[in-house]
C-alpha cells in the first residue's frame, strides 16, 4: 500500500494513536476510497492486544523510542486491502529488534510455504512450530485469512482449517507475538496464488525497520 510512507509521517511525538488512525482513515477518504476496517494504530504496551480498539482507547500519546504497530486496510473497487507493519519513532531497543528479526525471517519463510504445502492448516503448523524454535510465544489468532469481497473470508490459514490451497485464492499472512504490557509485533501482507502455485506478495511497503 503506498500510502503508508504518508502513515509513517503522522506517527510525531506528542500525537495520540487516535490522531493517527483518523489521518488515515481521512487520507483514504480524499482519494475516493475508505478503510477496509477502522485503522488499528497502537503504541508500546497497546501493540501486545491483537485487536487494539484505537477509535475507542486510542489515548496513548507517541512518545520518543516508542514502538508502534499500524494495520490498515483500504477498498476500492468493493475488494479489500490488508497490511500490518511495525515502525520505530527513535531508536529501538536490542530486545524488540531481536523479536522482530526472527519474526520477519519466519513470516518470510511462511509465505513461501503456500507454495509447497497442500492444505492451510500445514501452513499455520509450520509457522508455530518455528516461532517456538527461536523462542517467541506464537501468536493466538489465525496466522492469516483469505481476503477479497470481504476482509476476513474464508480460507483460514488456521490448525482447525480443512481448506487446500489453491491457485487464484488471495490471503494474508499476519504471525505476530504479544508481550503483556511491553509490546507486540505484528507483521502482515497480502498474497495471491498463481496459477503455478507460487505465492505472489502484493503488498509493497519494505518491512525493514529505518
Amino acid at each position: 500500500m503506498s500510502a503508508l510512507p504518508t502513515y509513517k509521517k503522522m506517527l510525531q511525538p506528542g500525537k495520540t494513536e487516535y490522531e493517527v488512525a483518523w489521518h488515515i482513515d481521512s487520507w483514504l477518504r480524499q482519494r475516493g476510497y475508505s478503510s477496509a476496517f477502522d485503522p488499528i494504530v497502537a503504541v508500546n504496551e497497546h501493540a501486545a492486544v491483537p485487536h487494539f480498539n484505537t477509535l475507542r482507547d486510542g489515548k496513548k500519546r507517541i512518545g520518543h523510542n516508542a514502538i508502534a504497530l499500524i494495520d490498515v486496510g483500504a477498498r476500492v473497487n468493493n475488494y479489500c486491502s490488508d497490511i500490518s507493519r511495525m515502525f520505530v519513532v527513535g531508536k529501538p531497543s536490542t530486545i524488540f529488534m531481536n523479536s522482530y528479526t526472527n519474526m520477519l525471517k519466519i513470516q518470510e519463510q511462511t509465505i513461501q510455504q503456500l507454495g509447497t504445502c497442500k492444505k492451510y492448516c500445514e501452513v499455520d503448523t509450520y509457522c508455530r512450530e518455528e516461532l517456538k524454535k527461536v523462542g517467541i510465544t506464537p501468536h493466538a489468532h489465525a496466522t492469516g485469512h483469505g481476503i477479497g469481497i470481504d476482509v476476513h473470508e474464508k480460507p483460514y490459514i488456521s490448525s482447525h482449517s480443512k481448506d487446500t490451497i489453491v491457485p487464484g485464492h488471495v490471503v494474508t499472512i499476519e504471525p505476530g507475538t504479544y508481550i503483556d504490557n511491553k509490546f507486540g509485533i505484528r507483521i502482515e501482507d497480502t498474497i495471491y496464488i498463481d496459477e503455478d502455485h507460487n505465492p505472489t506478495q502484493l503488498t509493497k511497503y519494505p518491512k525493514r525497520i529505518a
